[in-house]
């Protein structure tokens, strides 16, 4: 009956997600960037006046990693969004 560090086990995908999403971001060309940080700042374009830059900056992070995950097909690597089947 062995336990398992979930906390551990959480950080080891967080982990792998960011090598995966690095990778990707990699092989895409310049111009698929520049295409997706548009649609990015488009759906951002309502928020600038309610948010601070820092907050901005961090909900542009994710949003645009959400998009190179999702243009790829590969799921979120978290405890947290497995599907409750």
């Amino acid at each position: 009956a062995e336990t398992i560090d979930y906390e551990r086990l959480e950080m080891r995908l967080s982990l792998l997600e960011e090598k995966i999403l690095s990778a990707l971001i990699a092989s895409m060309s310049d111009d698929a960037l520049i295409s997706l940080r548009d649609e990015v700042n488009q759906e951002l374009r309502r928020h600038k006046g309610k948010l601070k830059a820092e907050h901005l900056a961090m909900l542009e992070k994710k949003m645009m990693s959400k998009k190179v995950l999702e243009r790829y097909g590969v799921p979120r690597l978290s405890l947290f969004y497995l599907p409750l089947n």
